[in-house]
């Protein structure tokens, strides 16, 4: 790490230590990482920090570690061992894997870093059958994720063909494949999409997710990439991150063990504990993934009580009880097969690892991102049932262009891998910790004999039944092979030996391997405080107060499909419910580099007329429910929000304002009022606290002696402004996203200060630069207004950014696309910053 990021990532810890925030973030998962870029950009006034054991992963938000075939490239043309789908299967298990891996789960491969296992996966994108959505609590079923599936595929490129040229590369196989399938009946379908799918068996070439051109894309590419910049860096002002860091607990008040109050963790491996707190009416974030999740709870004293000695080797007591965290954990579990084909077909295999035999292919990708470095690894996926009397697939083969490693005669240039994976098992145990805290491998893999039962029929069928044809593929591991030459593949119980056995033969493990698809930790369950999990209306974790999940822990059993489409949406609802409550937060609180407030108790009454006034009446929202608008469609659309506004949800017509302005509060009947800044609402009317209160009936004046007292103001929603108090800031308040102070980026004698984000107006300017006013009173006092932001024209300007927008920076600075800026220091050229030669 170069001296300039390290500085700043030490700045942002001290900063940490007396800094409070309204979010903490636990990891930056699959999941997590779009909660955390949605609801960051929805709030510019929240404070939110992230924690992450890992580092960056993507060039695109500061990674650096390039293949080799990547290292002498411009920078425009670098992309990490993350960016490469090719680099997939070199990397888990692998040496070059080995820096990303979590240390707290030594039997298996779990990935750290900024966008957690999304970096790591072969990004198979599967919507989830609708038979087990709709299994799921109410407001998570197949129609209430529809929306966010429709967001994710709007982000990235859902396809076959992810090669930048959009060619198919190593297809031989799938094409010899397809033919066997449709002998079976099988047909071929749209795999991206499992919804309405239903009676198996039906086959495709694999879908995945890339950037449309040939790169890994995911939460980083869609979402992250909004919030972190290319040094790895927060883009926005009210963010921070600590990467390589790993929160050890969650803190409890003691006066309310329901309450959290911050975490603590250590960073760079140290010993050292640092505290993160939590400001009033803050929330901590479980984003660690279906294992470390229940695992940082049950350090945090969060489980099932009176089990403690059943799930931690070294207890210690749960004294918030949720009978669901850790109960039940689940997998899928996988069978490999090899095959040798013998046919006239053209088919090609690859070794991905082996640089020096694809010298060839790795110039084609590094020179246009096309080629089979652009393909994940499987090749073809197909989907069926174990036996006739099931309506739904119980399992999936997808076929890999390659051997399965080992000895040099399994990897011939014919030979290729096929992994049964078991969809829908039964077998789970709860999760354990050993007496280093570390996650106890889970004996959840054919432990009930149904699962057996059903993975030795998939077996059977596909030896005997897709490729038992001798002529045409020979097997070269399995059950009748070489490795187990004295099993009758066409005897069941011969086949259910090698299924549960998971033996090795030369550096092969045939079968029991761990397809890392974990769910159920923390499940979504409906009911009362005492059943336990996470609400589904508010993703809170019950037994506490302000502690919410928002990773795959929450799916309840074991999803039936590669997980990765569904826990992005998840990660995409959570964000818009997580949302609605923050919207309707009546401690809803401001950060410190937040936008001045402008509630006054000397706002101007609206007329002349004396104090008793009447309230006008104000429009209500509806937000009982807790349930987000849907993200697409017109104005019932809060996705249609600019990113400097905030929604007030209902179920109908949600509104998009300007937080400085008005504010989304919530009485206690649970709907939601649409007012201006610094009004209360009673029975939706918008009042002044300083001059009226709420009463059963409704507003009235304040039984006090004063003579002439502000009537409380009409509020309305959608488009139309409400009626604008007079307001006034403190001299030294500081603008949205502009700092004066800000840190230094690198060490100097003079006073080198960094760029600073600045804070765009909502409407481009309509006369030349300098101070404009928004209307007669808009700002109390001296204070100008920049286009809906009142500051103070003795500490800032309001200048005209190269781009033609109004934006709010310190005095003595410019605008340069976005950015506050020095122009002692930096120059703006083109929109880009330069430093200035010395």
């Amino acid at each position: 790490m170069n001296t300039k990021r390290s500085f700043i990532f030490l700045l942002l810890i001290c900063i940490s230590l007396s800094q409070t925030y309204d979010l903490i973030f636990v990891g930056l998962g699959s999941s997590s990482s779009i909660v955390l870029s949605k609801l960051v950009k929805q709030f510019p006034q929240k404070s939110f920090l992230a924690i992450e054991l890992g580092g960056p992963t993507s060039a695109a938000i500061g990674g650096t570690n390039y293949p080799s075939y990547f290292q002498n490239q411009p920078a425009n043309n670098k992309a990490t061992i993350t960016d490469v789908p090719g680099e997939y299967s070199n990397t888990p298990f692998n040496s070059q894997g080995e820096p990303y891996r979590i240390s707290q789960i030594e039997w298996t491969w779990q990935g750290k870093g900024f966008g957690g296992n999304s970096q790591f996966n072969g990004m198979l994108y599967q919507e989830a059958p609708n038979d087990y959505l709709n299994s799921l609590p109410a407001g998570w079923q197949a129609s209430d994720l529809r929306p966010y599936f429709n967001e994710i595929r709007s982000k990235m490129t859902i396809s076959t063909t992810p090669s930048a040229d959009k060619k198919t590369y190593l297809g031989g196989i799938h094409d010899t494949l397809a033919a066997v399938f449709a002998t079976l009946g099988w047909t071929q379908q749209d795999t991206s999409n499992l919804g309405n799918l239903g009676k198996p068996g039906y086959f495709s070439r694999p879908y995945v997710a890339s950037d449309g051109n040939g790169k890994r894309a995911g939460p980083v590419s869609a979402y992250l990439t909004s919030v972190v910049g290319g040094n790895g860096l927060p883009s926005v002002s009210n963010l921070q991150i600590v990467p390589f860091a790993q929160v050890q607990k969650i803190l409890f008040s003691t006066t309310n063990n329901k309450d959290a109050i911050g975490v603590v963790y250590t960073k760079d491996g140290s010993n050292t504990q640092i505290t993160a707190s939590l400001k009033a009416g803050g929330r901590v974030v479980c984003g660690a993934g279906a294992l470390m999740t229940p695992r940082l709870l049950y350090l945090s004293g969060v489980g099932p009580t009176g089990k403690e000695s059943q799930v931690m080797d070294n207890p210690s007591p749960f004294v918030r009880n949720n009978v669901k965290v850790g109960a039940n954990v689940y997998d899928h579990v996988g069978t490999q097969l090899a095959f040798t084909y013998k046919g006239a077909r053209t088919v090609e295999t690859i070794k991905y690892g082996d640089y020096a035999a694809n010298q060839g292919v790795i110039n084609q990708y590094v020179t246009s991102k096309s080629g089979p470095y652009a393909q994940y690894g499987p090749v073809s996926v197909a989907h069926a049932a174990s036996d006739a009397g099931k309506a739904f697939p119980n399992y999936e083969l997808f076929t890999n262009p390659g051997g399965p490693g080992g000895a040099d005669k399994f990897n011939g240039p014919k030979s290729f891998q096929i992994v049964s994976m078991l969809y829908r098992p039964k077998s789970t145990e709860p999760l354990g910790l050993d007496f280093l805290g570390n996650v106890r491998f889970p004996n959840i893999y054919f432990t009930n004999d149904a699962d057996a039962n059903d993975q030795t029929n998939a077996i059977s069928t596909t030896l005997n039944n897709v490729l038992g044809n001798k002529n045409e593929f020979e097997l070269i591991v399995g059950p009748g092979s070489q490795t187990n030459p004295n099993l009758n593949p066409q005897n069941f119980n011969d086949v259910k030996q090698y299924v549960t056995s998971g033996n090795g033969y030369e550096g092969v493990q045939g079968s029991r391997l761990i397809m890392n698809h974990w769910t159920g930790t923390v499940p979504l369950t409906s009911g009362s405080e005492d059943a336990g999990g996470v609400d589904p209306a508010t993703l809170r974790l019950r037994s506490t107060s302000n502690v919410y999940v928002v990773d795959a822990s929450l799916l309840p059993g074991s999803i039936p499909c590669h997980p990765i489409a569904t826990v992005m949406a998840i990660g995409a609802k959570a964000a818009d419910v997580m949302a609605a409550s923050l919207n309707t937060d009546p401690s809803s609180s401001t950060s410190a580099t937040a936008a001045p407030t402008r509630s006054s108790s000397t706002a101007a009454p609206t007329s002349s007329s004396s104090s008793s006034a009447a309230p006008a009446t104000s429009t209500k929202t509806t937000a009982s429910s807790g349930s987000p608008p849907a993200t697409t469609g017109g104005s019932a659309s809060c996705s249609q929000c600019p990113p400097n506004l905030r929604c007030c949800y209902t179920s109908a017509t949600p509104a998009c304002f300007d937080p400085s302005r008005y504010t989304c509060t919530t009485e206690s009947d649970g709907k939601s009022t649409l007012c201006q800044f610094g009004y209360e609402a009673c029975k939706g009317v918008c009042y002044l606290t300083s001059s009226f209160i709420c009463t059963p009936t409704g507003v009235a004046p304040k039984p006090t002696g004063s003579s002439a007292t502000p009537a409380p103001s009409s509020s309305t929603v959608g488009t139309a402004a409400p009626t604008r108090s007079s307001t006034s800031t403190s001299a030294t308040a500081a603008p949205t996203r502009t700092s004066a102070t800000a840190a230094p980026t690198r060490s100097s004698t003079s006073a080198t200060v960094a760029p600073t984000t600045s804070k765009p107006t909502t409407t481009a300017p309509t006369s030349t630069g300098g101070p404009v006013r928004c209307g007669a009173g808009f700002c109390g006092g001296s204070d100008q207004c920049c286009n809906g932001q009142c500051y103070n024209s003795a500490n800032y300007v309001c200048t005209i950014d190269n781009n033609g927008k109004l934006y709010l920076c310190p005095i003595g600075y410019g605008s340069c696309n976005g950015q506050c800026y020095s122009p002692n220091i930096y120059t703006c050229q083109g929109g880009v910053l330069k430093p200035k030669r010395r």
